[in-house]
């Protein structure tokens, strides 16, 4: 798919699935399973990576946690 964006409401890439142009979410947690090309930005909630996630972009949470599963790939920076 193109983007994932939501508000209030918890985004889910699952393992088959490849976004190319970056997630966004302001207050809803995001599931990384499948692959994002672009980075992802959480405002307000968690971003957790699990060992099948494969993210090419920069990881920023502001006001929530960060997990990144063993096996999960990034390869930029993670704030």
């Amino acid at each position: 798919s193109g983007a994932r964006l939501g508000v209030a409401k918890p985004i889910v890439v699952a393992a088959d699935e490849e976004v190319i142009h970056g997630v966004f979410s302001l207050g809803g947690s995001v599931r990384i399973e499948g692959r994002v090309r672009d980075g992802v930005v959480v405002i307000g909630s968690d971003l957790t990576l699990a060992p099948t996630a494969d993210v090419r972009g920069d990881l920023t949470v502001i006001g929530g946690t960060l997990s990144i599963a063993d096996g999960a790939r990034h390869r930029r920076r993670a704030e």
